[in-house]
């Protein structure tokens, strides 16, 4: 079987649930870094706005003051939660993990993005 039928993109009604699934996967990313490294963290994305139809995957944008001071410290805890390191992420303003996505999961349920605040993305 190829599991890579099953990242395609799908959107879905809103559901009520993902600001609470965030909400737990960001107390688990907070717990997986030292004190003080990220400056802030928030539900981003399609499933952060209610009532709209979505991709059901959980994006969580995190700024830390210095991307290359935090690439290192950040591939194994993510790892250790499930997470896979993007290497070949063509836009250096920012580091990507994908949590579920084939062969390493069934479906991808969560993107991390991490930034720093003076980013575009942020």
């Amino acid at each position: 079987m190829n599991n890579s039928l099953n990242d395609g993109i799908e959107l879905v009604p809103y559901d009520p649930q993902w600001p609470q699934r965030a909400k737990a996967e960001i107390k688990r990313l907070r717990a997986a870094f030292p004190p003080n490294i990220i400056v802030d963290i928030q539900h981003v994305g399609s499933t952060a706005i209610p009532g709209t139809l979505a991709k059901p995957i959980i994006d969580i944008q995190i700024a830390v003051e210095s991307l290359p001071a935090i690439k290192q410290m950040a591939i194994d805890p993510l790892k250790a939660l499930g997470y896979q390191y993007w290497a070949e992420n063509p836009d250096p303003e920012r580091l990507f993990f994908v949590k579920g996505m084939p062969p390493f999961g069934e479906k991808r349920t969560h993107h991390v993005h991490i930034v720093e605040p003076s980013s575009k993305h942020w």
